[in-house]
């Protein structure tokens, strides 16, 4: 091998040497860049989740809200005399009372049978 193919072999090689360096190089800053991506992308996620759940709270909060408000203009119907023992209840407010408890089954069928966050709605507000 003549000198002149030696320092073309040597020069080669070198250059390999730097191209990999450089690809290495690279790689390591694409891999950190992707690593800030993914780190923003998990905060925009988290974010996204915590909106979901505020979402899904006002969601809850708004039937509830619906539930009462429906609740409380069927009890102005009621007479005042209704919680007396000794009341005797008119066909009418017979019709009312069933009126409540079939709100009541609604308000408990709508809260377990229509979706998870109105279950756990059910389970943390009303058991208890």
């Amino acid at each position: 091998m003549t000198s002149t193919e030696m320092i073309l072999s040597y020069g080669v090689t070198l250059l390999s040497l730097i191209v990999a360096i450089i690809t290495t190089y690279v790689s390591v800053r694409s891999l950190r860049v992707a690593n800030k991506n993914a780190e923003a992308t998990m905060a925009t996620v988290d974010l996204f989740n915590q909106e979901l759940e505020d979402n899904t709270v006002a969601k809850n909060m708004e039937f509830h809200y619906n539930i009462i408000e429906m609740f409380r203009n069927l009890q102005l119907q009621f007479p005042a005399q209704i919680g007396d023992p000794n009341y005797k209840p008119t066909a009418e407010d017979k019709r009312l009372i069933l009126v409540f408890w079939f709100l009541i089954f609604d308000e408990w069928f709508a809260c377990k049978h229509e979706g998870k966050y109105l279950a756990s709605f059910w389970d943390k507000y009303y058991i208890h």
